[in-house]
């Protein structure tokens, strides 16, 4: 079973992430493993291209590249993983279409046909399907104010600073392209407007639930 953990940075992701790596332990008893391709807990590969990302700043079709090599790496060592542990996806390929959009040609040009099947095949033929998603959404003044307050922003960060208004946008029109029946969990982190951790356990408590039952 995959779960991902998708959100821009500075959304809470992680702290939700964490939270539902305890709770799958302590309340379903359950074995897991948190993966991170090229993020803080990369290991390997990824932790070499992560440091490459971290770095030099690359075009969006560089850093695709670079990432989908990972993922094709590290393909055989999930779908061992996947049949005994519930994976914790710390980002996935939902990322990799937001945070390198401008590969996908076919979001901002008329039928490029070629374009769009190549770059989709690569993340088809690379990732393995997922059985739910976490997403933490925060106001892009939120956002905007977080990353402010953050010291020796990485590219990927300083990337987002200077758009926020346009990974948003992203994060929602990809989400909305699931299939319908995955569970979706769409958590709102803005200070004051919710109680995060409990709904991160109840997020894992349907997501769980749709695994029951489509088995």
């Amino acid at each position: 079973m995959i779960i991902v953990f998708e959100g821009l940075d500075k959304s809470g992701k992680t702290t939700g992430l964490n939270i539902a790596n305890q709770y799958l332990k302590e309340h379903y008893n359950e074995d897991t493993e948190v993966i991170s391709e090229v993020g803080s807990n990369s290991t390997g590969l990824g932790s070499m291209i992560k440091d490459i990302l971290s770095k030099i700043s690359l075009d969006d079709t560089t850093q695709f590249y670079l990432i989908s090599a990972v993922r094709s790496y590290m393909k055989n060592e999930l779908e061992k993983l996947n049949k005994t542990k519930i994976i914790l996806m710390d980002r996935y390929y939902i990322s990799t279409q937001v945070y390198q959009s401008n590969v996908f040609k076919y979001l901002n040009r008329p039928r490029p046909f070629v374009i769009k099947s190549l770059y989709d095949e690569i993340i088809l033929n690379t990732t393995l399907p997922i059985d739910g998603l976490m997403y933490f959404e925060s106001s892009i003044d939120t956002i905007k104010q977080r990353l402010d307050n953050t010291r020796n922003l990485d590219n990927l960060e300083y990337k987002i600073k200077k758009d926020v208004s346009r990974y948003f946008m992203l994060y929602n029109y990809f989400i909305h392209k699931l299939p319908t029946h995955l569970p979706i969990v769409k958590i709102n982190t803005d200070p004051g407007k919710s109680n995060v951790r409990q709904l991160v356990l109840d997020g894992i408590d349907t997501i769980m639930r749709n695994r029951y039952i489509r088995s």
